[in-house]
């Protein structure tokens, strides 16, 4: 009878257990009440693969400046956590005057995607993976100058695509985090839960899954070995990933990285900061558009740091 009990609760404890990993894993599709026409930007849905054959939403806006029959310079736009193509307006508006194609996606299980139980960074990472074998497919897509525009959870995503995905040429990441670990840590503290033994099981849960470590996938581990030019962003008020999390991505990273800090501004805000545009652009033109072909690719990855001024 004890030992029918003790295998009763160990089968319930890993019930348990799975059932928390995908309930803080998943999230609520929510379609968009705005779009990039409220911008006066011609747009039109489009609909792509992923690695896993997933079919997923975006905004394909094609650039009206960039010259005419002439591939341009693409960018992708990321949201975070809960978020869909319509947290990324005000990025798209700070990039609008620029010569750039954009596309506006959507990760699974988010805006108007289906439902997905199991969400995670490596799983977005996938869906930029796929957005950009989309892209290549495009006569109007100059395939040397990719960039991708991610906040939050889709900043941390970016960081960890753009180590993997040598077409990615140049990157923003806006209030990403330094470490999914903590991140789960915060979860059961919000809801006053130990960690162990409820956490550390979840942790590995979820790592035999996605099969990496969160180590080998976290941020400030992953910067390590991207070559392109990338902005890091992050608000000092920001109270959901402390600005020192980019302080930490940054203490790591290359010298052609860089960090701008808004100050006075938080987690979502960072686009209202008085200077985010000319920033945004300023690194773009330069770590992007303007770069030469190849420049980048043939130098040692210290010789390009852009000019946010």
């Amino acid at each position: 009878m004890i030992f029918l009990s003790v295998v009763l609760g160990m089968v319930a404890l890993v019930g348990l257990i799975i059932f928390m990993g995908h309930s803080a894993f998943s999230v609520t599709p929510r379609p968009n009440t705005s779009t990039p026409a409220e911008l006066g930007l011609s747009y039109r849905d489009i609909y792509f693969r992923n690695p896993n054959d997933e079919t997923l939403h975006g905004w394909w806006i094609p650039s009206a400046d960039a010259p005419e029959d002439a591939p341009a310079p693409t960018l992708v736009f990321i949201p975070g956590w809960r978020r869909n193509c319509q947290r990324m307006l005000p990025y798209v508006d700070a990039c609008k005057s620029l010569p750039v194609n954009m596309l506006v996606i959507e990760p699974r299980g988010h805006g108007e995607n289906p439902k997905n139980n199991f969400i995670t960074e490596v799983g977005i990472a996938e869906d930029i993976n796929g957005a950009i074998d989309w892209l290549v497919l495009r006569p109007e897509v100059d395939l040397e100058k990719i960039g991708i525009v991610g906040h939050s959870f889709g900043a941390a995503a970016t960081i960890y695509e753009t180590s993997r995905d040598k077409r990615i040429t140049a990157f923003v990441a806006d209030a990403g985090f330094a470490n999914h670990l903590e991140i789960i840590k915060r979860y059961f503290q919000d809801y006053n839960i130990p960690y162990f033994p409820f956490g550390w099981l979840i942790r590995h849960y979820i790592q035999m899954r996605i099969g990496k470590t969160f180590h080998a996938i976290a941020p400030e581990n992953a910067i390590r070995s991207i070559d392109a030019p990338g902005l890091l962003i992050h608000g000092d008020q920001d109270t959901t990933v402390p600005v020192e999390d980019s302080d930490r991505i940054l203490k790591n990273a290359r010298e052609n990285i860089q960090l701008w800090i808004a100050e006075g501004y938080d987690h979502s805000n960072t686009t209202d900061h008085p200077d985010f545009g000319r920033i945004l652009r300023n690194f773009l033109n330069n770590a992007l558009i303007n770069r030469p072909v190849n420049f980048y690719r043939s130098q040692s990855p210290a010789s390009f740091i852009p000019d946010l001024n």
